[in-house]
């Protein structure tokens, strides 16, 4: 079963002063150490630091990822039957490789209740705000200290174990 994600770029803010977004799809490792810890990684890895470039390469792939890992120096896209999963792939998107599906209407705020989480990346202030169905918001400060993102799943579930 697939952690699903919605990954998000803040566009602005509305007139309350909440940020406005446009965002797609991710079908697997939405988590905190999946989808949080690899935008992490790319922003200070392969992206050194340049979040807009970043933000333009999630958003233009329209038809959304099946996932963001794999080796984001290789292509980006779709590989229907890899032979070996040892292979080495790239990032996987439903719009290029062995996939062509059509682009899907970017998620705003009113729409991204039915996703067990959101990564709304914030160029700007380099932070990505996650929302989640099931924990305490969580920021990730990119510019920040490294983060152990597996000891902050364990802090979060067990903070979810004590308000029930």
């Amino acid at each position: 079963m697939s952690t699903r994600s919605v990954i998000a770029v803040k566009t602005g803010e509305n007139t309350y002063g909440e940020p406005t977004f446009l965002g797609v799809y991710c079908h697997s490792d939405g988590y905190l150490g999946g989808v949080g810890a690899k935008l992490y990684e790319l922003w200070n890895g392969h992206f050194k630091g340049r979040g807009q470039e970043l933000a333009d390469t999630i958003l233009a792939h329209k038809a959304g990822w099946s996932s963001i890992y794999g080796d984001w120096n290789l292509p980006i896209g779709f590989v229907e039957r890899r032979t070996n999963l040892d292979d080495t792939y790239g990032p996987v998107c439903y719009c290029h490789g062995d996939r062509h599906e059509d682009a899907q209407d970017y998620y705003t705020e009113a729409d991204t209740e039915f996703e067990t989480c959101l990564y709304l990346i914030d160029v700007e202030n380099a932070l990505i705000r996650c929302k989640f169905t099931y924990f305490e918001p969580y920021v990730i400060y990119l510019n920040g200290p490294h983060i152990d993102f597996e000891a902050e799943e364990q802090r979060l579930e067990r903070r979810l174990v004590k308000a029930r």
